[in-house]
């Protein structure tokens, strides 16, 4: 299927509110062969992918970080989530880039540092 075709399902498959409509995806997908809904779905799963950010945190955020995090990213829906391997820090995931701020992480550049000295 060429992209351009594709694009134009997808895009259909998104109602008004740009809401995934699933009456639309499954009528759609009962015309695609096997290789084009497995692209179908991928490309789905894309756009799905860029309209959240998911944050991670080490604590229950507030209600005003959750203010201030949504007011940052108004465009997206935000998801957090409570990750208690993260050593007093925030990893914000956007789509395919991650920013991840802890102490852990400060912690094991500071020994590779040391380590690399000494070697």
């Amino acid at each position: 299927m060429k992209k351009k075709v594709l694009k134009k399902i997808v895009t259909a498959s998104y109602s008004k509110k740009n809401e995934l409509d699933k009456e639309q995806v499954d009528i759609i997908s009962g015309y695609l062969t096997r290789r084009e809904l497995r692209d179908y779905i991928r490309a789905l799963k894309q756009i799905e992918k860029k309209k959240h950010l998911f944050v991670d945190m080490s604590f229950s955020p507030t209600p005003e970080q959750e203010d201030l995090l949504r007011k940052q990213f108004s465009g997206k829906d935000v998801v957090f989530q409570v990750d208690p391997d993260l050593l007093l820090g925030v990893r914000i995931t956007d789509n395919d880039i991650v920013y991840d701020m802890n102490l852990q992480r400060t912690l094991d550049a500071i020994e590779e540092f040391i380590e690399q000295q000494y070697d």
